[in-house]
């Protein structure tokens, strides 16, 4: 079924800060749904490999 949605609940769930760039990354999920900070960064590791960065939570 393709539709969109009208609303979305949602929180963010971390920032990931780098050091070595202007920009910061917001990770947002539904609000019934958390992750580890160790699972975070295994997802997001192909890209934060270029980056000296950390996870704020």
């Amino acid at each position: 079924m393709n539709s969109s949605l009208k609303s979305f609940k949602r929180k963010v769930i971390v920032i990931v800060h780098r050091n070595d760039d202007i920009e910061e990354k917001w990770i947002v999920t539904p609000e019934n749904i958390s992750f580890t900070k160790e699972k975070i960064m295994r997802q997001i590791k192909f890209q934060e490999k270029y980056f000296d960065s950390y996870i704020i939570m």
